[in-house]
């Protein structure tokens, strides 16, 4: 049994950014650019909060963050007043449905909290079943990138 590590992506991290940018790339279609300018130029971009990577072992497995803006808004413009988003958490095929998703969710819950944000959001097609069980609330649906997407909150409890 491989040991789970979360390391927090830094923007020097080449050889680990492009990885996510593939995955990215390979899972939403979106440009391996957008993603390696958007993690090469974080923090301090006012986009991309933080980036974290679990690696099983030494191998990367999933990874997630938090930014305030994510590809949503521009076709949702209304929707700008919610942030920051938990963004774009992935977990490669290999390692789906072992808790890994929930793990990386709960690090950048906790990460958030340290931040200073207590009210987090997110988007998605295909986990809305995983986030209500942790504890996140439907706010809305909208239609994108032809899919039925659920507009989600959580209220975070600082301890």
């Amino acid at each position: 049994m491989h040991q789970e590590k979360i390391l927090q992506l830094q923007a020097t991290d080449q050889g680990l950014i492009q990885q996510i940018a593939e995955w990215y790339l390979a899972e939403w279609e979106i440009p391996v650019e957008r993603t390696t300018k958007r993690l090469e130029t974080h923090p301090g971009n006012n986009d991309v909060l933080f980036q974290f990577l679990l690696l099983v072992g030494d191998k990367p497995a999933a990874t997630g963050g938090l930014s305030n803006h994510v590809g949503l808004l521009e076709a949702y413009p209304h929707l700008q007043i919610y942030k920051p988003w938990v963004s774009l958490l992935y977990t490669t095929e290999d390692y789906r449905n072992q808790g890994l998703g929930r793990q990386l969710l709960e690090r950048i819950e906790a990460e958030s909290l340290k931040w200073g944000y207590e009210q987090l959001y997110l988007h998605t097609f295909t986990a809305e079943s995983l986030y209500k069980r942790l504890g996140w609330k439907e706010i809305g649906q909208v239609d994108y990138k032809s899919h039925k997407t659920a507009v989600m909150t959580k209220q975070l409890n600082p301890t």
